[in-house]
């Protein structure tokens, strides 16, 4: 039987998505922005890396508390995620600088010194301290942090003591962190380094990105066993099913695979059926073999009197429940057919 097919599939269906009005352009005139650059030399850009869970209205303040400026500080809200922060004095805007990163809200937060940049990728650029994890002892030397500094994005500054080799490098936030790399030596041999970022806050485990948790993560070509494209259990099951032969149009139901065997048991009414049956052969066989030998009765014993029906026992009477408790045994009596109980003598 045809599959049948969607409007959507057949090109049929309504458009329901708004379009969008495109942006109103505007042509910049020449002007000589010198001055202006200068007046914001003391000025901080900062962008949020998860806008859902950071709000500026609530981080501006924070930062303002946190840092503590000796001079007067002023922040505004530049919408798209951004914000910046204008300072009075120098020595206030090199020491945050100095001591960053910064994170709000478990999440990174991109602050960098103001330039004249137009670009919707600006701010990005965040300082790190990396730990080189994994990298042999003769290579902690000035040339191989270089280098490896230098891959990652721009060299800061380094230390290398006997037991810890660690680089600061200015990398881009809005790319995926770079957690291992592979280093090559001239002898042919190669090792795996891992990278161990310091004060890093929420990030993604599958990309590595500043910006999403995992379970919002849209990167499909890395596919784990808790992170599955949406849908992709249904579209198995939907090609199984349509591996499987057509049902003949004469049967409602559909055939059922050789290939699977369903063990036969037997019903409750089956069951109790089979018992019924062996109690009552049981029975037969108990009465047949009564008829065959029946019981003889045994022979009086010598010296002991006769069975009578004088000399027969009547029935006890069953002992009846009194008040203070059950009553005392009735004695059995004998039944003389002479002198009947209610007769005169």
């Amino acid at each position: 039987m045809a599959r049948h097919l969607p409007y959507a599939e057949k090109g049929k269906a309504i458009d329901s998505q708004p379009t969008k009005a495109p942006p109103f352009r505007i042509r910049a005139p020449e002007i000589d922005t010198t001055q202006a650059i200068l007046d914001n030399e003391l000025t901080l850009i900062g962008r949020l890396t998860n806008p859902k869970e950071q709000k500026i209205w609530r981080l501006i303040p924070f930062l303002t508390r946190r840092w503590s400026a000796k001079g007067a500080v002023s922040c505004s809200d530049l919408s798209q995620s951004c914000f910046q922060v204008r300072f009075e004095s120098k020595e206030d805007l090199d020491y945050i600088l100095a001591h960053g990163p910064y994170h709000y809200a478990r999440w990174m937060v991109i602050i960098q010194q103001w330039e004249p940049i137009i670009s919707p990728n600006y701010p990005s650029q965040i300082p790190l301290w990396i730990e080189l994890k994994s990298l042999p002892l003769h290579y902690w030397r000035k040339e191989m942090i270089y280098k490896i500094g230098g891959e990652l994005g721009h060299l800061d500054d380094y230390e290398v003591t006997p037991l810890v080799a660690r680089i600061r490098v200015t990398i881009d936030g809005l790319k995926p962190l770079i957690k291992e790399t592979i280093v090559e030596f001239d002898s042919g041999e190669e090792t795996i380094v891992s990278l161990e970022y310091e004060k890093l806050a929420n990030h993604c485990q599958l990309c590595y990105s500043l910006h999403h948790e995992e379970h919002q993560c849209q990167n499909q070509s890395d596919q784990e066993s808790y992170h599955q494209a949406p849908g992709t259990k249904d579209n198995a099951a939907r090609e199984i099913r349509q591996q499987l032969p057509e049902p003949p149009k004469h049967s409602r139901n559909p055939p059922i695979s050789h290939n699977i065997t369903i063990p036969e048991q037997n019903s409750y009414k089956d069951m109790r059926n089979q018992r019924n049956y062996s109690e009552q052969g049981h029975k037969g066989l108990k009465r047949a073999t009564q008829r065959r030998n029946p019981q003889v009765p045994r022979p009086p014993i010598s010296g002991a009197p006769s069975t009578s029906v004088a000399s027969e026992t009547s029935r006890v009477p069953k002992a009846r429940k009194t008040a203070h408790g059950r009553g005392a045994k009735p004695t059995p009596t004998t039944t003389d057919f002479h002198n009947p109980p209610n007769s005169l003598p």
